[in-house]
């Protein structure tokens, strides 16, 4: 037997009574306020004496139901997230036979808003080498360096458009260039919000032809102790990100996943640390997959 409930956007209300049930009902709408279900009666079915199993509960007993998630919980999350990467990197080259590379990917980026609708960010991300599956042990390398500018625009609070420039120091190769277009949309759903950016840049290179990519990313951040986001307070990011690239009319496409815990210090700045995995050369063979434990620090002027 299916049921749907169906999740409405958060309700700020009075203290109200909260109807709980100890079996599936069909065609419920619910609202979400501080972790509790609201059942909305506008959509209660017309003889609530065909479910003889409802009672009534208070907000206190909704809360006592569910579990809160405590600092600590967090840390243990990353301390495992350091764990399984090392797993990762002993077990699947062996098992998938393929070009693996993993390393770590510190980030730092600084924004600066020269009025309420302009906003100047400058950004520093780089790229160690530390596994190579074709090397079996510890391997540093520096891969990569970019150094990135944008100017962004904002149209209103969900949607945002931008400009920039970035400059990378590749190991072993000539510098190359890239310039960057890209809009962001930003949806507020069930006490989380969901992201939307289009992106497509062009890489300028010294000695090949310019690559054209398109890229979609969809990614979602989640306050992790309470329905809002507050100073001091953790947060979960989720992220998908398919890349279409062109170069030499030759295709290739590229994935990318990131999953990451981040902590909101105040207004200014938040701390983030995930890992970042990326299947490349799908449409080219041999396929590559690249594991990065990213941290990164982002901070407002």
């Amino acid at each position: 037997m299916h049921y749907s409930l169906i999740l409405n956007k958060p309700l700020i209300t009075k203290e109200v009574q909260f109807i709980g049930c100890n079996l599936g009902v069909p065609n419920l709408n619910y609202a979400l306020r501080n972790r509790v279900f609201e059942l909305s009666k506008a959509n209660f079915p017309h003889n609530p004496n065909r479910y003889p199993s409802f009672r009534y509960y208070t907000s206190q007993d909704i809360t006592a139901f569910i579990p809160a998630i405590s600092k600590t919980d967090i840390f243990s999350f990353m301390r495992l997230s350091i764990i399984l990467l090392f797993l990762i990197l002993y077990t699947v080259p062996r098992a998938a036979g393929q070009d693996f590379n993993a390393g770590l990917m510190p980030e730092f980026a600084v924004s600066y808003k020269w009025s309420d609708k302009i906003q100047q960010i400058i950004k520093i991300e780089s790229l160690h080498e530390m596994y190579e599956s074709t090397s079996p042990g510890f391997n540093y390398g520096h891969d990569q360096t970019d150094l990135q500018f944008f100017i962004q625009g904002t149209l209103n609070p969900f949607r945002k458009i931008a400009v920039g420039y970035q400059y990378r120091l590749e190991n072993g190769s000539p510098n190359v260039h890239r310039f960057i277009q890209q809009a962001a949309f930003l949806q507020r759903e069930y006490g989380f919000r969901i992201g939307h950016r289009l992106r497509t840049d062009q890489t300028i290179y010294v000695s090949d032809r310019a690559k054209f990519r398109f890229r979609y990313r969809l990614s979602a951040v989640i306050p992790l102790e309470g329905q809002s986001l507050d100073a001091g307070e953790f947060y979960l990011i989720t992220s998908g990100e398919p890349i279409y690239s062109l170069q030499n009319l030759t295709s290739d496409l590229e994935i990318r996943f990131v999953g990451a815990i981040g902590f909101y210090i105040n207004n200014r700045t938040k701390l983030e640390m995930g890992l970042d995995y990326r299947f490349e050369k799908l449409l080219i063979s041999p396929t590559r997959q690249k594991l990065w434990l990213n941290t990164g620090l982002f901070y407002s002027i």
